[in-house]
């Protein structure tokens, strides 16, 4: 699998030579993560802010995405721009391609952040609103693990970040996916870092793949009421295991490894998203805590209306802030139930 959850039969290649890549865009990447985000990370945090909108322009501005970059060729703001369209039919074209370079620009941010984290400046430099979050563990039953369904809005680092200063071990499901060869190396250097420098700040929790050993790991986890997110804003496999859900107007086939977690273990869901609200100041909101467990319906799949419930909760967050959504090229890979008969 490619980063974002394609393979190359996914993306369809167009010949046109403007949609390749010099090779020179490519081996930028060496002096932009090895020099331009250190450097960043040393400026004052609006002077950085600054810069890093403008990288982020730039990035949209040639379709540069390092997934774009990997496969060598462009297609993510082509399809972002399709999936803002969908959700958002009311825009005309020029607020789409706004939201299009906002997506960039969120990219941009979210490795200065990353940056910040490698620094240990990361908590100085942003403001962490945690009291809504702290009424969230608050409504937790005891004993209870806790899985936090979030969307791939704003840094999502960040906001496990605030969850973790409430004191409760934050556990995430990742990808190695980034650890592809066709990836830079330079990147791949900076994921490790960025991983390694935020899991510190995870209040003893881990980042860990999804494989056996991970899964294990994250139900023991849970059996301990500790959290594990899973970033659940992406499509399900038509041969693999999904939940359907009403989302962003059609029903989506859902992937719902969230969901089989916490019946598995017996633990709760809750779906949470955050966002800057202001430059540097970041902002909690959250869904009703849900016992997926309690929902068993007569006939119909297990756990599906409370699926629905967080995922209304996320749809509605990501409507607050779409520019922010990084994952809005997806929603051209979601399947699509037209007929339930």
């Amino acid at each position: 699998a490619l980063p974002h959850g394609h393979t190359p039969k996914d993306i369809p290649r167009n010949t046109r030579m403007n949609d390749s890549f010099h090779p020179l865009l490519y081996g930028l990447q060496r002096y932009e993560y090895g020099w331009l985000l250190p450097f960043m990370g040393r400026l004052p945090y609006h002077w950085a802010r600054a810069l890093s909108d403008l990288r982020g322009a730039w990035n949209a501005r040639q379709s540069r995405d390092w997934t774009e970059l990997a496969v060598g060729f462009r297609y993510l703001a082509n399809r972002a721009h399709k999936g803002y369209q969908e959700i958002l039919d009311d825009c005309t074209p020029t607020q789409v391609s706004a939201l299009v370079r906002q997506r960039y620009q969120m990219i941009a941010r979210e490795e200065y952040e990353g940056q910040l984290a490698i620094n240990g400046s990361l908590l100085h430099k942003l403001q962490l609103d945690i009291e809504p979050l702290r009424g969230l563990l608050a409504k937790r039953r005891p004993g209870k693990g806790l899985v936090v369904v979030m969307p791939h809005l704003d840094n999502l680092f960040v906001g496990l970040v605030g969850l973790a200063q409430c004191g409760v071990p934050v556990n995430l499901m990742t990808s190695d996916v980034v650890q592809d060869s066709r990836v830079h190396e330079s990147l791949r250097a900076f994921f490790a870092l960025k991983y390694k420098s935020y899991e510190s700040l995870m209040s003893g929790g881990r980042f860990m793949p999804v494989s056996a050993a991970g899964r294990q790991y994250f139900h023991t986890a849970l059996g301990r009421s500790e959290i594990v997110a899973v970033m659940s804003d992406a499509p399900a496999s038509s041969e693999g295991p999904g939940t359907w859900v009403q989302w962003f107007g059609k029903e989506r086939k859902m992937t719902n490894g969230a969901l089989r977690m916490a019946l598995a273990t017996g633990s709760e869901l809750v779906a949470v998203a955050c966002w800057q609200t202001q430059p540097g100041r970041m902002a909690w909101i959250y869904s009703d805590i849900e016992d997926p467990n309690l929902d068993r319906p007569p006939n119909g799949e297990v756990g599906s209306r409370v699926y629905g419930r967080l995922f209304a909760f996320i749809e509605g967050a990501i409507r607050q802030a779409p520019g922010h959504w990084w994952a809005a090229h997806l929603l051209q890979d979601f399947e699509v139930r037209h007929d339930k008969n």
